[in-house]
């Protein structure tokens, strides 16, 4: 929500702009999506910031610790099959979101504390 509202909504100014959150069962996640029809982010960009979501890694110029921070707290709580996701098209950004449904842990991941 603070990316969109950062990065998507505030550089525009006054113009008019809106975000939603939809959150959906899709099998047998959970999938949470924020959208913004704020500034667009570039193909290239794009593909950088997925990239980057996909392998779980700190790369300072595809994404940013938030993105990489939240990414990685799904990673260690519920593997490797969920956490973040971007999508840029038609004058939309939206944020995926991927979690597991209730009661469903990564019971490979140790305690890290």
């Amino acid at each position: 929500m603070e990316n969109a509202i950062y990065h998507g909504i505030k550089p525009l100014g006054d113009q008019k702009c809106k975000i939603s959150i939809t959150a959906y069962k899709q099998v047998d996640y959970l999938v949470i999506e924020v959208e913004n029809n704020g500034v667009m982010i570039p193909e290239e960009k794009l593909e950088q910031m997925n990239q980057a979501l996909l392998d779980d890694k700190y790369d300072r110029s595809a994404i940013g610790f938030g993105l990489y921070s939240v990414n990685h707290r799904i990673r260690l709580a519920y593997g490797v099959p969920y956490g973040l996701a971007v999508k840029s098209e038609d004058g939309i950004t939206v944020m995926v979101i991927r979690i597991p449904l209730e009661g469903e842990r990564n019971e490979d991941v140790e305690d890290c504390h």
